[in-house]
């Protein structure tokens, strides 16, 4: 998408020395938009790392990919863990039947298993992770006393639903 009807080569910006300063301004000079976003970064950034995420940024920017995916793709790019809640079901009748729908990168198993957490599949590693998880913060409001009294007598009762989906009550 061109910006301007005269020619880049009358313009100052053209007759200058450094190379990739007159790469920058003829890009501000012909190109708007995404277009311009990411020939500025392709010729402000070096390193093949920041690029991508700085592509990703720009991807976000122009609706490309939502704000999860966005948080997903950026950690895993980084090499950072990464979880992240897509959906909470909410049943008004049942209110404490509902659950909670999560999403995760490679890195954030590799941590979970690296502090002991185990599974034939993705989806049992993470199940363990999380029932822990909410059973520490149901703990957390509970009476000592109270909390020794039920680990005693805590029972886990397992549904698969299907597409890595478990129920537990």
């Amino acid at each position: 998408m061109a910006k301007s009807k005269r020619p880049f080569m009358l313009t100052k910006e053209f007759w200058q020395t450094d190379s990739v300063a007159r790469k920058i301004a003829q890009a501000k000079h012909q190109l708007a938009g995404e277009q311009l976003d990411r020939r500025l970064a392709e010729l402000e950034i070096t390193d093949v790392d920041k690029l991508k995420v700085e592509n990703l940024k720009i991807d976000k920017k122009y609706g490309k990919v939502s704000d999860v995916e966005f948080d997903k793709q950026s950690a895993t790019l980084k090499g950072e863990p990464y979880v992240g809640v897509l959906k909470t079901h909410f049943n008004p009748q049942e209110p404490k039947n509902g659950f909670f729908e999560l999403d995760w990168n490679d890195k954030f198993i590799e941590d979970l298993m690296t502090s002991g957490y185990t599974g034939e599949k993705d989806e049992e590693v993470i199940n363990k992770w999380f029932n822990d998880l909410c059973r520490n913060i149901m703990l957390e409001d509970m009476d000592e006393d109270v909390v020794d009294a039920l680990k005693e007598n805590i029972k886990e009762n397992k549904k698969e639903l299907g597409d890595g989906k478990v129920e537990y009550s």
